[in-house]
């Protein structure tokens, strides 16, 4: 385990054990087939380095362990996020010193960027941990879809909420929303949606050796050798 950041922000530690129920949830569930299935076609994986950014409980470095990956590495604000993943996910190898990886995962990572500078911050660190040819896979939100009622109702077990412009001034970029999931306990916690067009130009801004992209769609912090 290695500290690169001060002690990880307690609302996320406080539903560490129970934040993969979230994966249980209707309007969640199919995302992890999906994951599955995109990591698949830009395989194969046999052998290689993964970095997962956000990795919270693991779930995407167990994903890549069961298609061959070997090296891992895990990063999250959380501690208690990360006792998890290391508890739950079977040791790998460690990475190469250089710190490039064949495959960066960012699984509900891009979404806690609260302005188009830090987003394309974000994309620039994906970038730089990447081999040359090497691919990122994420997973986020429809951005064609900010405001979507189906969301605000609670029907697929998961809640928008305090749907309101993003702070700082930066209100044009998008937008802050609270999540709420309908899990026991409760989990839930604020994100940021930027609109498409500032999405992708922050992604353009950021890549360098110009790696693929992949995103499976619907913080800095410590970093855990998995």
């Amino acid at each position: 385990m290695a500290n690169t950041e001060g002690s990880a922000p307690a609302h996320y530690d406080s539903f560490a054990t129970s934040y993969d129920e979230i994966w249980r949830v209707p309007g969640i569930r199919p995302l992890l087939p999906l994951l599955t299935s995109t990591l698949e076609s830009v395989g194969p994986h046999k052998d290689i380095a993964v970095l997962d950014l956000a990795c919270g409980t693991g779930i995407g470095l167990r994903v890549m362990q069961a298609l061959g990956a070997r090296r891992f590495v895990g990063v999250d604000i959380s501690t208690q996020m990360l006792e998890v993943a290391k508890s739950n996910t079977p040791p790998g190898d460690r990475a190469d010193e250089q710190g490039r990886f064949d495959v960066v995962l960012g699984m509900w990572l891009l979404n806690y960027a609260p302005s188009a500078a830090e987003l394309a911050g974000m994309w620039a660190n994906v970038a730089a941990y990447l081999k040359p040819g090497g691919r990122f896979v994420g997973t986020m939100e429809n951005h064609e879809a900010v405001t979507a009622p189906r969301l605000q109702s609670g029907k697929y077990g998961v809640t928008e909420t305090e749907l309101n412009p993003l702070p700082g001034g930066h209100g044009e970029d998008g937008f802050q929303v609270h999540l709420r999931f309908q899990t026991e306990p409760v989990v839930e916690f604020d994100a940021f949606r930027m609109k498409k067009d500032v999405f992708e130009r922050g992604g353009g801004q950021g890549r360098h050796d110009q790696p693929a992209v992949q995103a499976a769609r619907p913080r800095r912090g410590q970093a855990d050798d998995c």
